[in-house]
Formats: structure tokens, sequence, C-alpha cells
């Protein structure tokens, strides 16, 4: 037999089965803005012996019997002045009974596909004998409705967030996919991640927004765009490709999906818009500074950049002689030959070149510390300015 089946505990048990609840119910109505906390999944009596519990706090209910939700009002009303219509709504006054009253249904838990039901003198649990995914109503077991789902308990229960049911009769909801979220409960549908946002898992109530980096133009995504090499955004939940902006003259950035450019270091420098990377200076040439998009000249015979063209370092020219301490001789050069070979020497402290324009006797040192003799040019070579 489809529907309840009565056990004949309850006809032995309770011959002239009432419910003790004599308050008066008003259909279709309900009281806006005086409740004070809400229960799911109880019966309309279930509700009103909640709400004796919670006397004096609680002097009215409203219940939606469409969703099995039980709403707890401060305050009496005069329903049919004070309420609105509501389709499935039921309102009552609750006032004049004690808690002494209450039967001990509110403190039974039955077992699966059964419910409670109460008698003068006890009370009982009685065999509902549907299946998941209906509930037992007027005398008959019918689907859950769409939205709603019941695993094998006494009533069907609405779908929690990040779930839907676009069928009825079920006994367990969908999840979202991804790309989309569910933000009420008892939904047949999910809904689609905005742009700006993504989801990339499944039964989410919420999608998340796009990071400093990304942006994401369409809905219903399960990921987010990033922002190509060259190029930042600084903001979350970014709607438009436009919103990645072109790194500034001075800076770069080589990844992709970043919330900022990177500043050229000191020796470098990047005189374009919306770059990867920056440029060394050039030879003879330096910079000091984060940031720039030029470097320094520093090229005078009696200048030398440091080996990592952050600085310009002076040569210092000795007005004296040089002498005989350890020394190579390097031949018949000009002054700017005979530096370069100081320079390319790593152990190279100094260097002479005989007075005069053109070529002439070029000789290097490993130390500062000479001797006056001869008729050359002096010039100690910093050790900063080697390769």
């Amino acid at each position: 037999m489809v529907g309840y089946l009565l056990v004949s505990l309850l006809i032995s048990v309770a011959p002239n089965l009432t419910w003790s609840c004599s308050d008066n119910l008003m259909f279709g109505y309900r009281l806006e803005d005086s409740t004070v906390e809400q229960i799911s999944n109880i019966g309309v009596h279930s509700c009103i012996k909640e709400c004796r519990l919670r006397q004096p706090l609680c002097q009215s209910i409203n219940y939606d019997s469409e969703h099995f939700l039980c709403e707890i009002n401060s305050r009496e009303a005069d329903i049919e002045v004070e309420g609105i219509y509501q389709t499935n709504s039921i309102f009552a006054n609750v006032n004049g009974s004690s808690r002494e009253a209450l039967d001990n249904c509110q403190e039974s838990f039955c077992s699966p596909l059964h419910k409670c039901v109460t008698s003068r003198t006890s009370h009982v649990c009685i065999s509902t004998a549907c299946q998941p995914g209906t509930y037992g109503k007027d005398g008959q077991c019918v689907p859950c409705p769409i939205g709603q789902f019941n695993s094998g308990g006494q009533w069907c229960l609405l779908c929690p967030l990040g779930t839907y049911e676009d069928g009825t009769g079920s006994s367990q909801c969908k999840q979202c996919p991804l790309g989309m979220y569910q933000d009420k409960i008892g939904s047949s549908q999910c809904k689609q991640c905005l742009p700006g946002t993504y989801e990339d898992g499944t039964g989410s109530s919420l999608c998340k927004q796009c990071p400093p980096g990304a942006y994401q133009d369409e809905t219903g995504s399960s990921q987010c765009k990033q922002c190509p090499p060259g190029t930042f955004q600084p903001h979350h939940a970014q709607t438009s490709a436009d919103s990645c902006l072109p790194c500034n003259a001075g800076k770069f950035q080589p990844n992709w999906g970043k919330h900022a450019c990177w500043s050229c270091h000191p020796g470098s420098y990047q005189p374009d818009v919306g770059q990867t990377s920056c440029l060394p200076c050039p030879s003879g040439q330096y910079q000091s500074h984060w940031s720039q998009t030029q470097c320094i000249d520093c090229s005078r015979f009696t200048e030398c950049v440091n080996h990592n063209r952050t600085s310009c370092r002076a040569l210092r020219k000795r007005d004296r002689d040089f002498g005989y301490s350890p020394r190579e001789h390097q031949g018949q050069l000009d002054q700017w030959d005979c530096r370069r070979r100081c320079r390319e020497r790593a152990d190279c402290r100094a260097f002479a070149k005989a007075r005069g324009s053109g070529a002439g006797d070029c000789w290097i040192f490993n130390h500062r510390n000479h001797y006056y003799h001869g008729d050359f040019d002096f010039y100690e070579f910093p050790f900063e300015c080697h390769p």
C-alpha cells in the first residue's frame, strides 16, 4: 500500500488521536518583522510547541507549509489587520498555555521513515513507508518538490547552499558545477559566476574574485585570465583585458599574472613602456638609481665605470714619476690602450704612460707605492673598475 502504514500500536494506544494544540491557525497570513528565530523541518504543531517552550519570548508563530519552516515571533498580532497575505503560510498566536501542557513529541527523535504523533495520553513513532525522494502527505507518499530532497527522513529538506535540484522525487541534491554557484537554499538551478569572478570547485555557494594580476570578461568561468608579461594589474575582480596596464618606463615584468612591475636595478635602464626586461648600461655609462630610463655618461679618460655599472669612479692622477717597484712593460701604446691593459688585468692597481699624445712606453703596476723616476703620467686605477 502506498502511503502511511499506520501501525496497530497507534490505534490501540490512541483511539481518539488528537493534537493537544488548540490554537487558532490562520491560513494564508504571515506576520512580518517580528521573527527572532527559525526552526527547519518540523510540523506546524511542533512549531507551536517550540514557541511554548520559549515563552514569554515567543508570542506567535509563522509556519511555511511548503518548506516546513517554523518562525518564532516576539509578539502577538491581530493578523487580519497587521499581517500580509502569503500562500502556504500559517499564523497562530500562542498564549494561555504552559510548558506542562506540552506532550512529549518535541523530545522524540523517530528513526528514518517514521514520524511522531501524539494522543491525549501518549506519543508514538509510526511508519510512513515512504522511500527516499518522497514524503508522506495526506495519506500518500508524494515526490519531493523541485529544489528539495529526502534521503530517508520524515520530511523533504531544502537543497543546501552550493547545490540544486531541477527534478522531483530526489534523494539528494546536485552540486553546482565549475564556474557556477548557488547562495540560496531550495534552488532548482545554479547561477553562473559573473565577470570578474570564477569558481574552480564544485558545490560552491559563492564565486571567488579574480586576484590582482588577472581578470575575467566572461560569465560562468572556472579560472581567471592572466595579464601578459610587460603588464600589471593591481585590483581584484577586474572584468576587462584593458585592466592590464603596461609597465611604466624604468620598470619591467617578465611573468604572467602579476599585480605590479619591477624596477630596473642600478646599472640598468628601460626607456620604453610595457617591457619584459631592462637593458644594461652601455660601456662607458652608469646608473646608480632604481627605475631609470637612461644611463649617465662616464667616458672621460680620467673616469671609469665600476664592474656592475652603478657608479663612475675617478682615476687618481699622481703628479710624480714612477719608480722601480714591481711592474710590467706593455710596449708602445697610446694612453687609452695603456689604460685598457690595466683594466683587463685584475691585479693592476696603477699604470703609467710616457708623457705625450702619441704612443709611448706603457707600464702597469700591482700596487700603488712607487719611487720617483722618469718622465711619465701616473694613474691609480680603482679595483672596482675591473670587469
